[in-house]
């Protein structure tokens, strides 16, 4: 089954990511705490593990395969074919604001 037929089941839980540094480890890491973060806040069951949607233009990196490990699975704007629809879609940040930021800036 492919990643867009995976998409077109209704209740579907996507979190959509825009990666800014694809292949650089701290700011991957950075994406996977943020992500992990806004599954917190919506209060999303481990056994209901959301999928990933990259909307961003960059190819497969280097680090995409742990996506898989930390999460449903991940695939890419690039997949997905047309009249696809996610009942349950949220949006993760955009930046790379984390606590480990903060805290590094307040040291």
């Amino acid at each position: 089954m492919s990643a867009a037929d995976q998409m077109r089941r209704v209740g579907e839980l996507t979190l959509a990511l825009t990666r800014c540094e694809y292949a650089n480890f701290y700011h991957t890491m950075s994406d996977w705490y943020n992500t992990f973060l806004v599954t917190q806040f919506m209060n999303v069951s481990e056994s209901v593990a959301p999928r990933v949607l990259f909307i961003d233009a960059h190819p497969a990196g280097p680090l995409d395969h742990a996506w898989n490990s930390l999460f449903k699975g991940q695939f890419t704007m690039t997949t997905l074919g047309p009249n696809v629809v996610s009942l349950r879609q949220l949006v993760t940040p955009l930046l790379h604001v984390t606590k480990v930021n903060s805290r590094a800036a307040a040291v």
